[in-house]
């Protein structure tokens, strides 16, 4: 825990030990009055020649105002877009039920652009799958990136498993035969012909 040094006058120090309750020692005392001024709306007390608080001036700055109307914006709400109805329903359980993490409109937007990402390179299933996966173990998000670094399945040398396009013609040829057949012709009437 970090630790603050700071020294304080004799007469304020007397007026924190008069008010602490003898539950609490000074320094919890000292974090429970720092915690509940943070709480209060930000002003500064100006002394009277008294010595009494006469008025309280405010420490309002731009940063606390556009905090304050930051959050006084309309609450967002989570929709699922047309191009992702095939897996609504699974989308806004997650979203509601089963989503980590903070729910807002970037959160939304990086859900649904790895959904659609993996919904159009992989497929519905593959969707589908990586949205029960998310539910099960409340993950923050989907991204393509993702399933493609954790969710592929894997190969030999622990890379992941690619489907190997080629082109048809591209059959090898070893002992006088092409590699892929079968062996001899069992058709009776190719038969004669090789």
């Amino acid at each position: 825990m970090p630790q603050l040094n700071f020294q304080v006058p004799d007469q304020l120090l007397a007026r924190i030990d008069a008010a602490k309750p003898d539950y609490l020692d000074r320094k919890g005392f000292l974090c429970l009055l720092l915690d509940q001024a943070l709480d209060m709306p930000a002003t500064l007390g100006v002394q009277s020649a008294a010595g009494t608080p006469s008025t309280s001036i405010p420490l309002s700055t731009s940063i606390e105002e556009s905090i304050k109307t930051k959050n006084k914006g309309t609450k967002f709400v989570f929709s699922v877009p047309p191009s992702l109805n095939v897996v609504r329903q699974e989308l806004m359980t997650f979203w509601t039920e089963y989503k980590a993490g903070r729910k807002t409109r970037a959160a939304a937007a990086l859900l649904i652009t790895g959904c659609q990402s993996i919904l159009d390179k992989y497929g519905e299933k593959v969707l589908r799958e990586q949205l029960e996966l998310a539910s099960a173990n409340n993950w923050q998000s989907i991204t393509l990136k993702g399933y493609e670094q954790f969710g592929l399945p894997r190969r030999a040398g622990n890379s992941p498993a690619q489907p190997e396009f080629k082109h048809p013609a591209a059959r090898v040829f070893q002992g006088g035969r092409f590699v892929d057949d079968d062996g001899p012709t069992t058709n009776p009437v190719l038969k004669d012909l090789f």
